[in-house]
């Protein structure tokens, strides 16, 4: 929303796993729910009925040299296979393009050692660890 709102006549495709909890955004601003993959051709984003598009890790149905910025958050623990999702996300963009990425690591820790170990915030970022494992995801 921030970036439609600096860039009145760019074309903003958000993307989340989960419907977007409120109606009111700009006019420039669309979002979608990830699914699971289709067998669907080449869309051209800017043009194309978006109801439906491919998760995140499958070959991506944008094309190649589509967008000039994409950004993704807290993707942490959620990847299987990173090299392909950065190799997608290098497809689609343009030539000069950027990519932005941020997240954490719920590796909770204080700098002067006052976060006990076995303190709840401690365990609840083991238990996410030992989750990414069982599901052989990686940050």
């Amino acid at each position: 929303v921030d970036m439609a709102e600096l860039y009145p006549s760019a074309r903003i495709i958000g993307v989340d796993l989960f419907p977007l909890q409120t109606k009111i955004v700009p006019p420039n601003v669309r979002f979608k729910v990830s699914c699971p993959p289709s067998p669907k051709p080449l869309v051209d984003p800017l043009h194309a009925d978006l109801t439906k598009i491919d998760n995140v890790e499958v070959e991506w149905r944008w094309g190649e040299s589509i967008f000039d910025f994409i950004h993704a958050r807290e993707l942490t623990m959620t990847i299987y296979d990173w090299p392909n999702l950065v190799q997608e996300v290098y497809r689609a963009l343009k030539p000069g393009a950027y990519f932005e990425i941020s997240g954490f690591i719920p590796d909770f820790r204080s700098d002067d050692g006052t976060l006990p170990k076995d303190s709840a915030y401690v365990k609840v970022g083991k238990l996410n660890f030992e989750i990414a494992e069982q599901r052989n995801v990686s940050g």
